[in-house]
């Protein structure tokens, strides 16, 4: 028995290695700069697939991990401002998950990139001469 047993455990990493060899990792999605002032996250998930809510996670790091979280209740959001997420300008890799009934599916490709807050737009300013 003990002689199974030991083969079983030198077969495992065999099997973890395996399992992750043929699941890497979404790609990350970089862009150069967004405007936290318009900026959108926008994703695609099946209308007809079940789902709560979803959770929009932030981080400063590739690869996470993400503390900046924001949930929205929503079942049918496909899209979420990234002024919902992200207060500060910096550089960012977001992600976003589904829940269902509690379980959180497992991250989508990430996005990377540098948030800015652009100055406002420039007043038309003018100076008029009154007609009569």
């Amino acid at each position: 028995m003990a002689k199974y047993i030991f083969l079983f455990f030198l077969f495992i990493p065999y099997l973890q290695w395996e399992v992750m060899a043929q699941t890497p990792p979404p790609p990350t999605v970089e862009a150069d700069k967004v405007d936290l002032r318009t900026a959108q996250f926008r994703w695609d998930y099946p209308i007809d697939e079940p789902v709560n809510e979803f959770n929009v996670k932030c981080g400063p790091t590739k690869g996470g991990p993400y503390p900046l979280v924001a949930n929205l209740p929503n079942a049918l959001a496909r899209s979420f401002p990234a002024r919902g997420v992200i207060s500060i300008e910096g550089q960012y890799a977001c992600v976003v998950t589904a829940v269902r009934s509690g379980n959180e599916s497992v991250p989508s490709n990430e996005v990377f990139f540098s948030a800015t807050i652009s100055t406002l737009p420039p007043l038309n300013l003018r100076l008029e001469k009154e007609t009569k």
